[in-house]
């Protein structure tokens, strides 16, 4: 093997090896929401009513309701979406503050991961609403709030809805070649210097 031969050798290998390690791999994007509803408080508006603040669900159960909304997505260009819905009856004269906790997170440069909370009470011109959102790697957990009065002096209905939206656009993440590539390009440069160095010698 001429000199000529072994230093075109060594340009193709180096060509070859700085195509193959500069190339970033293309890993998935993901995210994940979850909404939880949390214990609800309930603030009495008139001490002097006679009536013991009190909230029941549609399913006619009075403490916390045990419920989730959950939106996970793992690929290229998609979203996910789950939303849920519970009615209630409120008290007379009675404040409700409604909680729920978001669970928020995303894997790499473009997914983006929200939260929502929207409630209202029958007959009201306008509801309550809260939201977290998070985006490009970022996680966050997040305490959503919605407050809603009944000032009136019979129990009124309502409704609170609990979403969590995921979406990716698949990007594509720089990522470190895989060992045994990078394993095998630099033995057969060592292979090539080896016998470079037999044929001089």
């Amino acid at each position: 093997m001429t000199c000529n031969a072994l230093r075109a050798g060594f340009v193709a290998l180096a060509s070859f090896l700085s195509l193959a390690l500069a190339t970033p791999a293309h890993a998935q994007s993901g995210a994940r929401a979850t909404v939880t509803l949390a214990p609800y408080e309930l603030d009495d508006m008139d001490t002097f009513d006679g009536v013991t603040p009190w909230l029941t669900w549609e399913n006619g159960m009075t403490g916390p309701m045990q419920a989730s909304s959950s939106a996970r997505i793992w690929g290229s260009a998609s979203d996910a979406y789950d939303t849920r819905r519970f009615h209630f009856i409120l008290s007379p004269h009675t404040t409700v503050y409604l909680v729920a906790f978001a669970d928020l997170a995303t894997l790499g440069p473009d997914p983006r991961a929200s939260a929502e909370m929207m409630s209202m009470l029958a007959g009201a011109d306008f509801g309550s609403h809260d939201e977290a959102w998070v985006w490009e790697g970022d996680s966050r957990q997040h305490r959503l709030v919605n407050v809603l009065t009944n000032e009136g002096a019979t129990a009124l209905q309502g409704w609170v809805d609990i979403v969590a939206t995921s979406n990716t656009w698949g990007a594509a993440v720089p990522a470190v070649p895989e060992p045994a590539t990078s394993a095998m390009l630099l033995g057969g440069a060592a292979l090539l210097m080896v016998a470079g160095r037999r044929r001089r010698f």
